[in-house]
């Protein structure tokens, strides 16, 4: 049904439109209040009628951007505007400024705007809410140049709206990541979510330790130097975000998912490369546990390489407090996540290997000494405790104003920690906002979703999966709310883009438009328009021409269902990899070999007759050949 609806609302939309448009149509996130004065005005270019707030950076940045905007419409239709004099900006600051990004939390991120054929008035409290002002009013320029006048009230329904972004599995460099964020600021998306590292790499110039992405802790360019950060390039992408209203949140993921941290010292990380990672599933089970087959239960790791930080020992503790005084220092956000997703106890031998499934709740000792630790550390280098949710499954003592991250679907979770007080919730269920599920990424598509279209990628000798990425109907569709009981409790929600089949080549299609849709969710809520399957397409498809044609975003065809990659793609941890640490035992993940090497097919259950390189399909394609192509420009649609 979903792709059947998809297939109506891409058809024909500008034919089933009225010759003329309200200015809602212009505008995506739709604002709280428009006022339609139904008068447009040809506009020839902008300028701001009192200079001295251009000196602001976030506002020279948005006055830059409107007029790149009108540029862009005027070139689409080849039309210069009739209009002989530039049309005045009035910016109107009515409170403090924000001083830095530190600041950003909490920020008033409202506005006003009045387009009269005199000239705009932009309001706003700070200059936060001026450069979304300045955004909307890009909006309002029509495909021939002329302005849409309008009176508009705004502000946002949620304070956090965000977006994560997985650099550990494979390596995004800062000009991709400033891309985003400037698709991010169109969106009206304000947290950038950055899971940093992984067990894959931790692609950070860390001068405390350079062994850590000298020995492998990081990938390599062709010339064989690392693909890492540095504290300048971080610097710079937080001024970046800064400067439009976009807080930079780190993700220390601790202590799971720490195989990387190897490079550095070996003795920091136990469990390390276990062989195979999936631990035998996908065989019957033992008689020490439930009977029938064991799917999943028994691995290492959710994907290679296995090992965790082994906080078991002071010195491990003391790395991890060295690395967020030292490393935590270049982020300037209050905040700083530190993961706890990825807790396996069978890192730390607390499992026996013939269990079919693995206790988590043995790790609550260990966790209950490392967590005050951990804890300590935050405080003493000033950052406020963020994690995923399941830091709590531990019974570890977090403060109630700690911004807890909660992926798993529906209100369950998310009620269950209001409850009991929680009041800083930030959701992004895996089911609808994952941005990575697709036949490449199969496990987490729902029943319709990994099923429909039945094409799947023509891959000789390896496993493929039909079906479709979560869709933009299905994102949008999603009420952040549903089923909660305190909404007061939650805060915002974000989109996540876990990278382990994302390469640069296929980045912003993989995260554009989608997360706009979300974005609209997050900022309108219920002040959207209600859903039309012709005027809410078409808004959003000319929403998508803005990303292409004004901040370079090589954004999906909102027909577009992400199931023509033709390659399953793998972390570049994977790439030429034929260590043991990446065999697998398990068959039928998607991209892994549909047989063993002497060719028998996978034995009931469903495992290989003898261990199988996971990695085999990077041989296929060279990560470093799929890059970032700067799109064509295409046509406003209105």
């Amino acid at each position: 049904m979903l792709l059947k609806t998809l297939v109506l609302l891409c058809t024909s939309i500008s034919s089933a439109l009225a010759a003329t448009h309200s200015a809602i149509d212009y505008l995506w996130p739709a604002p709280q209040s428009v006022v339609d004065l139904n008068q447009t005005v040809a506009i020839k270019s902008f300028t701001v009628a009192n200079l001295e707030f251009t000196d602001d950076p976030s506002i020279a940045y948005a006055f830059r951007q409107l007029n790149k905007s009108l540029a862009a419409k005027k070139a689409s239709t080849s039309i210069a505007g009739s209009s002989s004099a530039t049309f005045p900006i009035t910016v109107k600051i009515t409170g403090k400024k924000v001083a830095g990004p530190a600041q950003l939390d909490g920020a008033d991120e409202s506005y006003s705007i009045k387009a009269t054929s005199k000239g705009v008035v932009i309001s706003a409290a700070t200059q936060v809410g001026v450069v979304y002002g300045f955004q909307t009013l890009s909006q309002l320029v029509t495909a021939d140049g002329q302005l849409v006048l309008a009176n508009i009230n705004d502000a946002p329904r949620f304070s956090y709206r965000g977006l994560l972004l997985d650099t550990g599995r494979n390596f995004f460099p800062k000009e991709d990541i400033l891309r985003l964020l400037d698709g991010m600021v169109y969106s009206k998306l304000n947290v950038f979510h950055w899971h940093i590292f992984d067990s894959q790499s931790v692609p950070i110039k860390w001068d405390s330790y350079p062994q850590l992405y000298k020995n492998g802790g990081a990938f390599k360019n062709k010339d064989g130097s690392p693909k890492v950060y540095t504290e300048q390039d971080v610097t710079e992408i937080i001024e970046y975000a800064f400067t439009r209203g976009i807080r930079v949140i780190p993700e220390f993921s601790v202590p799971g998912r720490g195989a990387a941290f190897a490079s550095a010292n070996p003795s920091l990380v136990t469990d390390l490369n276990y062989s195979p990672w999936d631990g035998h599933n996908a065989d019957f089970a033992n008689s020490t546990n439930e009977p029938g087959v064991v799917w999943w239960g028994r691995q290492h790791c959710d994907e290679p390489p296995c090992g965790a930080l082994d906080i078991r020992k002071p010195e491990v503790v003391n790395f991890i407090d060295q690395f967020i005084s030292e490393v935590g220092a270049w982020f300037k956000d209050p905040y700083l996540h530190t993961g706890h997703d990825g807790v396996n106890a069978r890192n730390y031998k607390l499992v026996p290997d013939n269990w079919d499934s693995h206790d988590n709740s043995l790790m609550k000792p260990i966790m209950q000494q490392f967590e005050p630790k951990l804890q300590a550390s935050l405080a003493k280098n000033k950052k406020k405790y963020a994690a995923w949710s399941y830091a709590l499954d531990f019974g570890v003592t977090v403060p109630k104003n700690a911004l807890i991250t909660v992926e798993e679907p529906g209100a369950d979770v998310i009620n269950s920690l209001s409850a009991q007080g929680y009041n800083n919730l930030v959701t992004a269920p895996y089911s609808i906002y994952s941005l990575d599920c697709s036949p490449s990424v199969a496990w987490c598509l729902d029943e319709y979703q990994g099923a429909n279209p039945s094409y799947a990628y023509d891959i000789p000798g390896y496993t493929t999966k039909p079906g479709q990425w979560k869709n933009w109907t299905a994102i949008y569709a999603h009420d952040p709310l549903a089923g909660v009981n305190q909404p007061s409790a939650v805060k915002g929600a974000f989109t996540m883009m876990w990278t382990e089949s994302i390469k640069r080549h296929n980045l912003d299609r993989y995260v554009f438009p989608r997360a706009s849709a979300a974005a609209e969710r997050f900022w309108s809520y219920t002040a959207a328009p209600a859903f039309d399957a012709i005027k809410t397409t078409a808004r959003f498809d000319r929403f998508r021409a803005s990303l292409v044609n004004e901040v370079a975003i090589a954004a999906a065809d909102l027909s577009y269902l992400g199931n023509k990659e033709e390659m399953v793609y793998m972390s570049e941890y994977c790439d030429g990899n034929t260590s043991a640490g990446q065999k697998t035992f398990e068959a039928g993940f998607v991209g892994t070999l549909q047989n063993s090497p002497d060719g028998s097919a996978p034995v009931a259950p469903y495992h290989y007759n003898e261990l199988v390189d996971y990695c085999k399909i990077t041989s296929l394609y060279n990560t470093d050949d799929l890059v970032y192509i700067k799109p064509q420009s295409i046509a406003y649609p209105y």
